[in-house]
């Protein structure tokens, strides 16, 4: 019983669970650095900002950043609508003219083609 308890918990608190949804969208603009991967999509998700037209960002260095990356290149060169889950903006509704940036960018956290 304590293991179903403790594997409900854990799929309740998943960063996924906790994460906003976007569905049906279009890949616009993929820019990579670094570290990380930002890209626009169209519309818009709720509560994101845009900074320079990139509304998320996901970190390419890691196992699973590979896996977004592959995932969101595959969509934009097909032009294949996505399901996005990701964390909300510190920064949602601003652009890069009045206070979203890099750091204010929502963190991607799954993406999936329609």
């Amino acid at each position: 019983m304590k293991k179903i308890a403790m594997l409900i918990g854990i799929i309740l608190f998943s960063s996924n669970a906790l994460a906003d949804f976007s569905g049906v969208r279009s890949i616009d603009r993929v820019r990579v650095d670094t570290q990380y991967v930002y890209f626009g999509a169209t519309p818009t998700p709720t509560n994101t900002c845009s900074s320079w037209g990139e509304d998320l960002k996901f970190d390419h260095t890691t196992e699973y950043g590979k896996s977004f990356l592959s995932t969101l290149l595959s969509a934009k060169a097909t032009g294949a609508k996505v399901d996005l889950w990701y964390h909300a903006s510190s920064a949602p509704g601003t652009t890069h003219e009045n206070g979203c940036g890099g750091e204010q960018v929502s963190v991607m956290t799954g993406i999936a083609i329609r």
